[in-house]
């Protein structure tokens, strides 16, 4: 687990000055400066975490059987950056129901599986975190219980159908 996207933003020397200059827009309900604050600290820390998680890869990628790890990248939520200015509490996260703060990256990566885990392979269908753990479950040959909650999303990936068990609609 990692935390580094979350405020306050501790991040190195050298991603902290990337963003500065970066402009954002006037808001209604937000200073600038913490609408600033938000937006630089949240894209330094993004580009730390992509430059920390690349590194990590590569590290045990050169370990004796790396190659069945799958790795997953996704997070619990989005943030509200710069997008509704003129909506009340909207930077931030925890506030609203707008795409910014509910829909997150689901990355499952794996370069030695490029049967199960296709390289490329873009899924644009809505799935839940609940599903990680069954798909987790499945990728690595441990049965599913049957009371468990949640599907496994690897059918998705070899370009079946949404699994039965997804709504059509989430709430």
């Amino acid at each position: 687990t990692i935390m580094d996207v979350h405020s306050p933003y501790l991040v190195r020397s050298e991603y902290s000055s990337l963003f500065r200059g970066h402009p954002v827009r006037e808001h209604s309900y937000h200073s600038e400066e913490e609408v600033t604050e938000l937006v630089w600290g949240t894209y330094a820390a993004v580009r730390q975490v992509s430059h920390d998680t690349a590194h990590l890869i590569e590290s045990l990628r050169s370990m004796p059987g790396w190659e069945n790890t799958l790795f997953i990248i996704t997070s619990d939520h989005g943030q509200g950056l710069d997008d509704h200015p003129n909506v009340e509490r909207s930077i931030g996260h925890g506030h609203i129901l707008y795409g910014s703060q509910l829909l997150v990256p689901l990355i499952l990566y794996n370069p030695a599986d490029r049967v199960r885990v296709p390289p490329g392979k873009r899924v644009t269908a809505k799935v839940r975190r609940l599903d990680v753990m069954p798909t987790v479950l499945e990728y690595a040959a441990i049965p599913i219980p049957d009371n468990a909650v949640g599907c496994s999303l690897l059918p998705l990936l070899t370009g079946n159908e949404v699994p039965s068990s997804l709504p059509e609609t989430f709430v």
